[in-house]
């Protein structure tokens, strides 16, 4: 699992891992022994999470916006003589955990 820490003198960065941790919060209060959860537990977790509208990202969920994102990113069937196809480069949405789309 990916763990990110806000950089020093970096209070742009806080907010964010702020929300997600009151997020996390709900699943797994203060205190809680992460060892005996599985990865299941939080693969089940984070697909809820994903699904979760955020007003960061126009009430639109990680997972629509990831979708969204590599959708674009596909590339139509070159025509013969079509200039200027090239691949787009795809990117990583901020603030999305990682876990499973539907």
């Amino acid at each position: 699992m990916e763990v990110s820490f806000s950089l020093r003198r970096t209070p742009a960065e806080k907010p964010t891992h702020a929300a997600k941790n009151l997020l996390l919060r709900q699943y797994f209060p203060r205190g809680t022994d992460l060892a005996p959860i599985t990865q299941a537990q939080l693969d089940q977790v984070s697909l809820r999470l994903n699904q979760r509208p955020r007003k960061t990202l126009g009430f639109q969920t990680p997972a629509s916006k990831l979708q969204a994102s590599v959708a674009s990113t596909a590339e139509p069937a070159a025509v013969i003589g079509d200039v200027g196809t090239s691949l787009r480069p795809g990117g990583v949405i901020a603030g999305v955990m990682p876990g499973p789309l539907l």
